[in-house]
């Protein structure tokens, strides 16, 4: 009893032992973690980089304007907003040939032209003031 008793003593150590090496190797690679979306943030795209993304999300954006379904509709100009949070206003400026095609596109469909009055009514709360 007694060597089995020493040997679950000294067993029991060296689990907590491989468990605290484990939980200090994980606290270590969470500050180089955690640096790296600070750093992600730090660097904003450029305005290529923003038109490339937005160009990219585009079509997207304009089929969603397009659908006759409310809810994907919504999400379309939801995307709009995302898009002006995230690149400003001069973004959606830069893509307003597109979206009015898209919109223009829309009013002889049913129900069309409430739903191109939206979407100008948000395209005017995005645009920038210059123009």
């Amino acid at each position: 009893r007694g060597a089995l008793g020493v040997g679950i003593g000294s067993a029991e150590p060296r689990a907590e032992s491989s468990r605290s090496t484990s939980a200090s190797s994980c606290l270590r690679a969470s500050p180089t973690s955690a640096q790296s979306p600070s750093t992600a943030r730090s660097e904003e795209p450029d305005g290529s980089q923003a038109d490339a993304v937005v160009k990219a999300m585009l079509p997207v954006v304009t089929r969603g304007m397009a659908s006759p379904n409310r809810a994907v509709f919504r999400t379309a100009l939801e995307s709009l907003q995302r898009i002006e949070r995230m690149f400003g206003a001069g973004a959606v400026d830069r893509q307003l040939d597109v979206l009015s095609d898209a919109l223009e596109a829309q009013l002889p469909k049913p129900g069309g032209e409430a739903r191109a009055a939206k979407a100008v009514e948000m395209l005017a709360s995005l645009c920038s003031d210059a123009g």
